[in-house]
Order: structure tokens, then sequence, then C-alpha cells
């Protein structure tokens, strides 16, 4: 789980880094400039298989894969080629034991910023090659802003939610992606998909740090 309150020393923190938008949040869009900082609190209980069955539990998702990663580039920015994400993703896919052409979505970190998403789309671009334009990815900042601190809670919830609704969101206030980003497939519009089997849900954070999800149909 994780929670953020907003403050001053927050706003002013990222207002000095010029980070943040004083319009709204537009992720990988060729106009984007900034994240708009949000407040919020997510929290899931993860349970054995075992425990689950013994109470008669019904398990809303599977956490099948995940790995972390710690580049060091930069004090706040990500590696411009996403090097630490290639290597949390490449784990987390090791773990699931399962196959890139199985990644039904992609939940984006998406912070609307220039260097951040680039690195990010990099990064994907490098595990999925010529099957990234098939799979629909989607950033929910747009919809809640960064919440920082809760953004991974948030993002793995919204993932379970699109799992049991068979439903990729949309990224709002996105207009025309940026030609940097070939071949991604931001969604302008929810759609509904026959079986979601497997989300991958991404989260970075300062200092390089990088964080990949495989969330699963149980």
């Amino acid at each position: 789980g994780g929670f953020e309150v907003l403050s001053p020393f927050i706003v002013a923190g990222f207002n000095s880094l010029q980070l943040v938008s004083k319009k709204e949040c537009k992720p990988f869009d060729i106009n984007r400039n900034g994240l708009n900082p949000g407040e919020g609190a997510a929290l899931l209980l993860m349970e054995s298989e075992e425990s689950a069955r013994d109470r008669k539990a019904e398990p809303i998702a599977r956490i099948k894969g995940f790995g972390d990663a710690l580049d060091g580039y930069h004090f706040t920015r990500a590696h411009p080629e996403g090097k630490g994400l290639v290597t949390a993703i490449k784990k987390a896919m090791n773990i699931a034991q399962i196959k890139k052409q199985t990644i039904d979505t992609i939940h984006l970190h998406g912070t609307a910023t220039l260097i951040n998403d680039s690195s990010e789309y990099i990064a994907c671009k490098t595990i999925f090659g010529r099957n990234l334009p098939e799979i629909p990815a989607y950033s929910t900042k747009s919809m809640t802003g960064h919440t920082f601190g809760a953004s991974g809670a948030l993002n793995a919830v919204f993932s379970v939610i699109s799992i049991n609704n068979n439903l990729i969101p949309a990224t709002l206030f996105h207009e025309k992606l940026d030609p940097a980003f070939p071949g991604l497939s931001i969604l302008k519009k929810p759609v509904m998909k026959y079986k979601i089997r497997n989300v991958l849900s991404l989260s970075l954070g300062f200092g390089g740090e990088a964080h990949a999800l495989i969330i699963s149909r149980v």
C-alpha cells in the first residue's frame, strides 16, 4: 500500500524541479509539460493461495511476477534509456514465466514529464519491440494526478479493476502522441476487451527506482 497527503513542502519541491504543469497532465502527448500533484491512498491485501483456499476466499487477482531495480543514474531523473525499468520488467517476466505476447495491457507510470515519459517508452520498446503497437497502454495519472508515495499502489488497484471488468482505461487529455514514441498505443477512449489476463504495471521513483508488477487474472 501507499499514501500521500499534499503539503506546501511537496508542491514547492516539485515546482523547484520545474516538473509541475499549470495545465492538464498529458502523458506521452506531444504537448505534455509536466505533472499535476495529487493525493490519495490505496491498500491491497496479499495472501498465499493456500491461505485463501483455507478460508474459502475469492481472490480478485494474482501477483504473478515482480521485479525491481535501481539504476542510480541521477538524483531525480530516470536513466534516458530506461535501463533500470528494463531490468525490473525482465525480472518480473522471468518470475511469472510468461511470454511478452501474453501481456494484454501496460499501466504506464506516465508522469507527463519530458524525460520520464521518454525513458519509459524506450524501456517498453526495448522489451516488447515490434509487439509494442499491439499492446494498449495507459496512464491514470491523467485522472488522479501524481500521488507520489501512493502511485504504485494506485496503479495496482487500477490494474486489478481493469482485469475484473475486462476494461482498459483511457489516458485523459491525451490528444496527439509525441512522434518520438512511434508504436506506443495510448488509448484516448476506454476499450472493452474479451478477456484481460495479464497487466504489466510500472512505477518509477527518484534515484533511479524502477518497479514492475505482472498482475494476472485468477
